[in-house]
C-alpha cells in the first residue's frame, strides 16, 4: 500500500466510510425485522469497514508528512491492517480505550465500560466468532446450534450502539482531515519528535 497516491487513499477512505454507513443501514433493516443475529454479524462487520478509514488516514498522513520512510515493509504491515479482522477488531478497541482516557480527563461520560474494551483488546477472536456466529449454524458438543440462539435483542442494540458511535467520529474525524490536513500533519510531526526527544541523552565521561 506505500505506493497509493494521495488522492487515491482519499477516495478509498470515501468509499470505506460509504460502505459502512451502508451496512449500518442494512443491519438496521434485519433487527426491525427481528433477525438480530444477522444484525449483529453486519454491524460488526460496519465496524470494522469504519476502522479502515482510521487505517487509510494513518498512511495518507505519513505520506503527507515525509518523516516515516514508507518502503515495502512499511507497506506491508498496512496491507495486513487494512484486510485483517482481529487486527481492525483491535484497532477499534483500542481506539474506545483511548477515547475513554480523554472522557477521564475532561469528566466526560464514557460510551463503554474499560473492562469490556480491554477484553476486546486481550482476545479480539471472541468478538470475530460472534459475527461468524451470527451468520452460520454451528456445533457444539455434538449438537447444532442456530444463530438465533446465540445472539439476542440486547447484545444487537448494545453493539449497535458501539457502532453508530464508532462511526459517526471515525467520520467526523475524516471529514475534519480533509478541511485542514496540516493541522493532523503538523500534529503527528509533532508527537514522532516528541517520541525521538524521550530518548533518555548518553551518559557523558
Amino acid at each position: 500500500m506505500n505506493n497509493i497516491e494521495i488522492s487515491s487513499i482519499y477516495e478509498g477512505m470515501r468509499l470505506c466510510c460509504n460502505q459502512a454507513t451502508q451496512l449500518i443501514c442494512d443491519a438496521d433493516l434485519l433487527l426491525n425485522n427481528n433477525s438480530y443475529s444477522t444484525a449483529y454479524s453486519l454491524y460488526q462487520l460496519a465496524s470494522e469497514e469504519s476502522s479502515k478509514i482510521r487505517i487509510l488516514l494513518r498512511l495518507a498522513i505519513e505520506k503527507n508528512s515525509g518523516i516515516i520512510l514508507l518502503d515495502e515493509q512499511r507497506g506491508k504491515y498496512f496491507s495486513k491492517l487494512f484486510r485483517n479482522h482481529l487486527e481492525k477488531i483491535k484497532l477499534n478497541a483500542t481506539s474506545d480505550q483511548n477515547f475513554n482516557e480523554l472522557a477521564d480527563k475532561i469528566n466526560f461520560p464514557k460510551y463503554r465500560n474499560d473492562d469490556s474494551i480491554q477484553k476486546e483488546i486481550d482476545n479480539p477472536k471472541e468478538s470475530d466468532l460472534l459475527k461468524q456466529n451470527g451468520f452460520y449454524v454451528d456445533i457444539k458438543d455434538s449438537k447444532f446450534i442456530s444463530p438465533k440462539t446465540q445472539i439476542g435483542e440486547i447484545e444487537c442494540k448494545e453493539l449497535r450502539d458501539i457502532v453508530i458511535f464508532r462511526h459517526s467520529r471515525m467520520k467526523e474525524i475524516m471529514e475534519d482531515y480533509f478541511q485542514q490536513p496540516e493541522f493532523y500533519i503538523k500534529n503527528f510531526v509533532a508527537d514522532i519528535n516528541n517520541q525521538i526527544n524521550l530518548t533518555p541523552p548518553k551518559a557523558s565521561n
